[in-house]
């Protein structure tokens, strides 16, 4: 689909449903922070609670300003960007074009000089922290991060819905990538031509760097594709995500390349990946409302460590979920430590896994729509 085009049916979407998102949004962050308003920058890497609040899906948006009131959007963007904007603004946005630095400095003094600010510290260059302060004459800055985090976990009917799409582009690549796989080709080609397949059925881009790992390379669980070649009777784990308007899926399989059912390394790999699913149907069955999120990895560990006599223990070694959105890693985390409490509308991945280094690797994962009634696989 051309840009042009691309917009078209991106702002006719804005002009539905996400603009009443947005009304919610604005309502949930401020029920969260004590701050006057928001204050959202760019930089070369848009801040992904820009897009949050924007709903924009194209134009990087460098150097503008977005801030952000209980009933109010306005945004400072500059000559190269203000079409761009123009085509997708939401209808509650205010567009201002600035012509200068001077101007914008004026323009951003008379908004928000001698008042309380949000500002996101995980995300905002010092730089930006300086100019707010010295140039705009802000009183206070507080650290708004945490509170943009507890908005953005609960995910409202658009973005669910645009989740659901991102989840089946990705399945549909994971039904069907083996059937491209050939013994002697590389980790890179697999990953190649499964990046193809999400694309071909409607994904913007993978969501981050596809994992495809082959045999040992298994063991690792952020390995990057290599010239590692594919063998007969080997695990093949892939870990991939989909890019579709401004959100992410994040989904993982492990296989066994033309299995010899008769080998041990087979039995070895089945009795793992049994493990594994056994785990993740555990770990689901907690993921509902109420839930703290330290029980749910709990209980996936637990049942890796007691399986098959205990030779997994000690081998899952990352937390069992993370939450999905706008970020692959969108802020919160399930891990033994977890204090979160599990509501309607957040999206987490099931990520449970066991790792054998010298021998290979097994996780199944699944991202996970929290409901009134349980859950749903997205």
């Amino acid at each position: 689909m051309g840009c042009a085009r691309y917009l078209t049916c991106f702002g006719a979407f804005i002009k539905g449903g996400i603009t009443r998102s947005i009304k919610s949004r604005l309502k949930r962050f401020f029920k969260n922070s004590k701050a006057d308003s928001l204050v959202l920058v760019n930089t070369s890497t848009p801040d992904p609670n820009f897009v949050y609040f924007t709903c924009f899906a194209s134009g990087l948006c460098e150097n503008n300003f977005l801030i952000i009131k209980k009933n109010h959007v306005k945004l400072f963007t500059n000559a190269l960007e203000y079409d761009t904007v123009m085509a997708q603004k939401p209808m509650e946005m205010e567009v201002i074009k600035t012509e200068s630095s001077q101007e914008l400095v004026n323009k951003l003094r008379d908004e928000l000089k001698g008042k309380t600010v949000g500002l996101n510290y995980g995300f905002l260059p010092i730089g930006y922290y300086n100019f707010l302060k010295d140039k705009v004459k802000i009183r206070k800055a507080i650290d708004a991060a945490a509170s943009l985090t507890a908005t953005r976990v609960v995910k409202d009917a658009d973005e669910i819905k645009m989740m659901s799409s991102c989840a089946r582009m990705v399945r549909y690549a994971l039904s069907n990538i083996m059937q491209f796989a050939k013994e002697g080709m590389t980790e890179k080609q697999l990953a190649a031509i499964f990046n193809d397949i999400m694309i071909k059925h409607g994904a913007q881009a993978p969501a981050f760097k596809t994992i495809v790992s082959f045999g040992k390379n298994s063991a690792f669980p952020h390995h990057f594709p290599d010239n590692t070649v594919l063998k007969k009777n080997e695990i093949v784990l892939i870990d991939a995500g989909a890019k579709y308007m401004n959100y992410r899926s994040d989904m993982t399989r492990t296989f066994i390349f033309k299995p010899d059912k008769t080998s041990v390394t087979y039995k070895r790999v089945a009795a793992m990946i049994d493990a594994v699913k056994k785990a993740q149907r555990n770990a689901m069955s907690l993921m509902k409302e109420g839930t703290i999120g330290k029980e749910v990895h709990l209980y996936a560990e637990k049942t890796i460590n007691e399986a098959n006599g205990g030779i997994y223990n000690g081998k899952f070694i990352h937390s069992i979920s993370h939450s999905v959105g706008i970020e692959t890693h969108d802020g919160e985390v399930l891990n033994r430590n977890s204090k979160l409490v599990l509501k309607s509308g957040m999206v987490f991945s099931c990520e449970p896994g066991i790792y054998l280094p010298g021998f290979g690797g097994v996780r199944i994962e699944d991202d996970v729509l929290i409901t009134e009634r349980g859950n749903r696989v997205l």
